[in-house]
């Protein structure tokens, strides 16, 4: 939380602004929490409250970011949970947003729905959400036209297809990405030219 106040100050308009979580994720009374490893225990709402980061916590200090483009990218269990909280703002926000949509965007990537786990493979090395992310990322997006850019709208498509698939074969289970969009699509990686 202080490296986003500290961000609070150096993000400026025109950035875009990339959060990235990949670790423990809980949900407690409708809230969902990200879990930091002083917290002792995962279901506890009153252990969560006091240990854990809220959702609600996050959209405060995402709030003070300035930049027009966020992605917020959370690799947790039942990390769906946190896009009621994410995605929401009061009626001055939503006016401001749809007044500068063309050329902002708000969106929100977590990797599993709010009862699911994110599950993990030791032979992929990662979370399988974070596999799939890093080979998007990378260029496999890169859609149609093949443009050497991934695109926010591609990497959606891509996560939205290749989670489940990846995930099926490395773990058997089901898990399936939740996204939330506000505004407009932009680049989000540009691509080395081979």
């Amino acid at each position: 939380m202080d490296s986003l106040k500290a961000m609070s100050k150096q993000v400026a308009l025109h950035d875009i602004f990339v959060f990235y979580y990949a670790g423990h994720g809980s949900m407690a009374n409708e809230m969902f929490y990200l879990i930091p490893q002083n917290c002792s225990r995962l279901f506890d709402s009153d252990k969560l409250a006091s240990q854990a980061i809220s959702a609600k916590d996050l959209q405060a200090a995402f709030k003070d970011i300035k930049a027009l483009k966020q992605v917020v990218i959370l690799d947790a269990c039942q990390s769906g949970g946190s896009l009621n909280t994410l995605a929401s703002r009061g009626a001055n926000e939503e006016k401001a947003i749809a007044q500068l949509s063309r050329s902002t965007g708000v969106h929100i990537f977590a990797s599993a729905g709010s009862e699911q786990s994110a599950k993990e493979s030791e032979v992929l090395k990662h979370g399988i959400f974070t596999y799939v992310l890093l080979n998007a990322l990378n260029g496999d997006a890169d859609g149609s036209p093949k443009d050497q850019k991934v695109t926010i709208y591609e990497l959606k498509s891509f996560l939205d297809d290749q989670v489940p698939e990846v995930n099926q074969k490395y773990s058997g289970k089901v898990q399936y990405p939740y996204t939330f969009s506000v505004g407009q699509d932009f680049p989000l990686v540009f691509l080395k030219k081979d």
